[in-house]
């Protein structure tokens, strides 16, 4: 996965740079993110861009019957911010119940144990709350047993592809520079692939480092090693079963030995 040739990259590097958004968000990857969707959902003047999101975004054609509620009388419904661990939930005020719990993940991978053990933690929580997953890095490894729990899955390319559709001319000139600098933004964080060789050259590394996302990319690359190590395993034939309800190990052939591989 790599992003294309080096003149596309630096130019990459150098609109993150002159973003205002961009270096805003440095303080806090993830809550930066959460943050400026859910301001997006309170403020009247842009709630008509969140609830797009909402639609076309994280939902598509699965539309949970809450979205309508919120969208005729957003007042009966509160966004909360780093509530139970999660980045932004929804909550319905008449029931008290989370209609919409939101995890964000920027600068890690995600991860089926983490996700399991905060989901327990909610009590507001019932069978209708819808259940997403945002994350930058969208091939993990633990992609499919998320799913099976429950959560959608949605990309930064998703949201930006999902961004770039919405007409913004029923904003003022401001908050249409904020989107269209937010747009660019996720653009430029979408792009940033990694290969062995690109880890290696020390001009991408030290524009990585200068834009403190470094880390991303060496994530990114370790989620890439993982997975593509994952499937050559598959092919051996050296697995008997995999128990994805034990710690999603694998039970070796003629072998008391387990096996897991992941990253942390």
């Amino acid at each position: 996965m790599i992003m294309g040739n080096e003149a596309q990259n630096n130019n990459g590097f150098s609109q993150l740079g002159e973003s205002p958004l961009f270096n805003f968000s440095l303080g806090s990857k993830e809550l930066f993110h959460s943050n400026f969707l859910a301001w997006l959902g309170e403020n009247k003047s842009t709630r008509n861009i969140f609830i797009q999101i909402l639609e076309k975004c994280f939902f598509n054609n699965n539309r949970p019957d809450w979205i309508d509620g919120f969208k005729n009388n957003a007042s009966k419904f509160e966004i909360l911010r780093e509530y139970k661990h999660f980045d932004l939930c929804i909550r319905d005020k008449d029931n008290e119940k989370l209609v919409l719990v939101l995890e964000n993940k920027v600068k890690s991978i995600p991860s089926l144990e983490q996700i399991e053990r905060y989901t327990e933690d909610i009590p507001e929580k019932n069978e209708n709350t819808s259940l997403v997953l945002l994350s930058l890095i969208d091939n993990f490894v633990d992609k499919v047993l998320i799913e099976q729990k429950g959560w959608k899955i949605v990309s930064y390319q998703n949201l930006y592809d999902c961004l770039k559709d919405i007409d913004l001319s029923c904003l003022s000139c401001y908050y249409q520079f904020i989107l269209e600098d937010y747009k660019s933004f996720i653009c430029c964080l979408t792009k940033i692939k990694v290969s062995d060789t690109y880890l290696l050259n020390e001009k991408y590394t030290t524009n990585l480092k200068n834009l403190r996302i470094l880390d991303l990319a060496q994530k990114l690359q370790a989620s890439q090693l993982c997975s593509t190590l994952i499937q050559k395993i598959k092919k051996e034939d050296i697995v008997a079963t995999y128990d994805d309800k034990d710690n999603n190990y694998w039970v070796l052939k003629n072998s008391e030995l387990r096996m897991r591989i992941g990253v942390g």
